[in-house]
């Protein structure tokens, strides 16, 4: 766990290139570290990082390629990318409150 944090402390954005995903929670960790999410344009994704992603068309790695470049060159556009996907992230409970609810369901 502890090296998990430290890669994504360590990187600069995310790349979840899955098109088999019901719920995707790499997703979830990397925002919760503001990184800008590159996935395929699918509907799992768009449920999960919604308008914090970067889209590619699937299996096009041309265009994930490029995705990644106007990252590179664009420095608003990868802190404002970064910054909703720290907005994103709020939108998902926390473990504790996660945990709290489920045992509520169970009882």
């Amino acid at each position: 766990q502890v090296q998990l944090i430290e890669h994504y402390q360590n990187a600069h954005l995310f790349i979840f290139p899955s098109s088999a995903e019901t719920f995707g929670n790499p997703l979830i960790e990397a925002m919760c570290y503001g990184l800008p999410i590159l996935v395929p344009e699918l509907e799992y994704a768009r449920s999960i990082v919604g308008d914090a992603g970067i889209y590619y068309e699937e299996d096009n790695v041309a265009d994930c390629i490029d995705q990644i470049k106007s990252l590179i060159n664009d420095t608003e556009l990868y802190i404002s990318k970064s910054k909703q996907s720290l907005q994103q992230f709020q939108n998902y409970p926390t473990t504790s409150e996660w945990f709290d609810q489920y045992m509520t369901l169970i009882r």
